[in-house]
């Protein structure tokens, strides 16, 4: 393990106390999540643009990829409970505007009116 000394403007290191004690969990160990969780981030971010650029270099480019996909999830029925409507009749926005009416209302929502 390796040892780093850190200078952090005051602003900041409260804010990271306060998020620490909140999480229950030490300084150390939420600098050093944080941290990871930023190198997972760029890890794959790099992956995916490596893989769009390998797909986008093939012939047929992208769209193939994308093809080739479709007719194998064509031919595997979909797991429980990502099934179309028995109604089937639904559009996307449809579905999202049924999925809106449903969420609970937020906390903002809730003060508001109060």
């Amino acid at each position: 393990m390796s040892n780093f000394a850190l200078r952090l403007p005051d602003s900041l290191f409260e804010r990271a106390r306060i998020l620490a004690e909140r999480d229950n969990c030490s300084l150390n160990q939420l600098f050093a999540v944080a941290i990871a969780e930023k190198i997972a981030t760029i890890d794959a971010e790099a992956f995916f643009a490596e893989r769009t650029a390998r797909a986008a270099s093939q012939p047929g480019g992208m769209m193939r990829a994308l093809n080739v996909a479709w007719k194998h999830n064509v031919k595997t029925a979909p797991m429980a409970g990502d099934e179309m409507p028995a109604s089937g009749g639904h559009s996307v926005q449809e579905e999202r505007a049924t999925y809106a009416v449903k969420k609970a209302p937020s906390k903002v929502a809730a003060k508001r009116k109060r």
